[in-house]
C-alpha cells in the first residue's frame, strides 16, 4: 500500500533533468519517498540510487535507453 499510495495521491517533487533522464519523487504519509526516473533518449543514463521496486528493464547499472525505474530512497 506504501508503494501506491504515494505514487497515487503523494506530495510531487521534481528533482531535475539530466540530459535525457527525468527524474521526481513521490512522498507518502510516512515520509519516505519513491524516486521516479524516466530515460527518454537513446543512450544509458543516469540511475537513481535506493531499492529498486519496479523497472520497465532488468533494474540494474545505468538506466537502459528508455528505461523506467521506480526506487525507494534510502531512510
Amino acid at each position: 500500500m506504501l508503494f501506491r499510495s504515494a505514487l497515487h495521491s503523494g506530495r510531487w517533487e521534481p528533482l531535475g533533468v539530466d540530459g535525457d533522464v527525468l527524474t521526481y519523487a513521490r512522498a507518502a504519509e510516512n515520509g519516505r519517498r519513491l524516486v521516479v526516473a524516466i530515460n527518454f533518449g537513446r543512450q544509458a543514463g543516469a540511475a537513481p540510487e535506493g531499492y529498486l521496486v519496479l523497472s520497465t528493464h532488468d533494474g540494474e547499472g545505468r538506466l537502459a535507453p528508455h528505461e523506467a525505474r521506480v526506487v525507494l530512497s534510502r531512510p
